[in-house]
Order: structure tokens, then C-alpha cells, then sequence
């Protein structure tokens, strides 16, 4: 009996110090206001507390690639912005909302937009309700592109251009399985 409370103690101590540790390094990364909800009183797994983490959306995140998926098919929409993302994904709402009056209008929703494109297209709904950061942190305009050109080869997308171009040595890299 005093071995299975020790064991329980045990477990609940490196759970602890398993988030406190995913806690001291999103501090480095990310503004406090958007870590705050991340820990809560009760010990839930880490797994748990980091994939309820990922999947919010933070409103004021900025410098960062993103990926939208469709519902109806495994296709993705892969982005990037030094904006704030809620900004981002507010033009892609309006581009997709807006139904054609005409052919010319048709025309030009999809060559503005990829995602409204593949939206008006195939008649599939666009997820921009759970919109999921790839990578954040990124200041620069080369760092978001390249890393945008490496999410677009890693998956399925709706994209029309691949971002910058990669180097072959990145296509084998990426095409490796993991």
C-alpha cells in the first residue's frame, strides 16, 4: 500500500515537472496572456494540457506560419504573416463569404485567394474556426518564407505557389518518413 502512494506521488511529481518545464520554455517564446490558460490546478497529462494548447488560436499572435484544412478533404492551406493572425484569417473569411455576382468577379476571388478557390471550386467547407500554428516566433520575411515553402512540400495543399524554392537537399530531408 505505501509503495503504490509513493509510486502516485512519484508520478504526479515528474508530471508537475514535465509541464512546469513546457512552461518555462513557452515563456521564452510566448507572451504570458496566451500561456496563462495552459496550466490549470488539476494534473492532466502533458499530452493533454500541450494539444488543448495547440489547437486555440490566439488572437494577438503574430510573425508565424499557420495551416488551414479543409473539411471535406485532407487538403491543407499553408500561410504565413508578421500580422496579427486573427487580421490574416479575416481576409480569408471575407474572400471565402463573398460569393460571385459574375464571372469576372469569380475570376478574381480565385486569383486572390487559393483557399476561396478551392472553396467555390469543389464546394468544400474551409475550417477557419481551428486554424493551427506551425511555427511562431519567425521576425523575418525570409524565415517565414522558407518555412512556409517547407510546410507547403510536407503536405497536401491548396497552395498555387510553393513559396520560395527549396533546395533538393530539403526535398529528400522532407520526403523522409518519420
Amino acid at each position: 500500500m505505501l509503495i503504490s502512494v509513493f509510486e502516485e506521488c512519484s508520478k504526479s511529481i515528474v508530471k508537475y515537472s514535465i509541464v512546469k518545464t513546457v512552461y518555462q520554455r513557452s515563456i521564452e517564446t510566448t507572451p504570458l496572456s496566451v500561456i496563462v490558460p495552459l496550466l490549470s490546478p488539476s494534473f492532466q497529462s502533458v499530452t493533454d494540457q500541450v494539444h488543448s494548447f495547440s489547437h486555440q488560436t490566439p488572437i494577438s499572435i503574430r510573425n508565424c506560419v499557420y495551416r488551414i484544412k479543409c473539411n471535406d478533404c485532407t487538403k491543407v492551406y499553408i500561410g504565413q504573416t508578421a500580422r496579427e493572425l486573427h487580421t490574416r484569417i479575416g481576409e480569408h473569411k471575407r474572400s471565402i463569404n463573398r460569393p460571385p455576382r459574375n464571372i469576372d468577379e469569380y475570376q478574381a476571388i480565385v486569383n486572390d485567394s487559393a483557399m476561396a478557390g478551392h472553396a467555390l471550386d469543389t464546394g468544400h467547407r474551409i475550417d477557419l474556426e481551428n486554424v493551427d500554428i506551425l511555427r511562431r516566433g519567425l521576425k523575418f520575411t525570409p524565415q517565414r518564407l522558407v518555412t512556409e515553402a517547407m510546410e507547403i512540400a510536407k503536405h497536401p495543399s491548396v497552395n498555387r505557389i510553393e513559396g520560395v524554392e527549396l533546395a533538393s537537399v530539403w526535398r529528400a530531408v522532407l520526403d523522409q518518413p518519420r
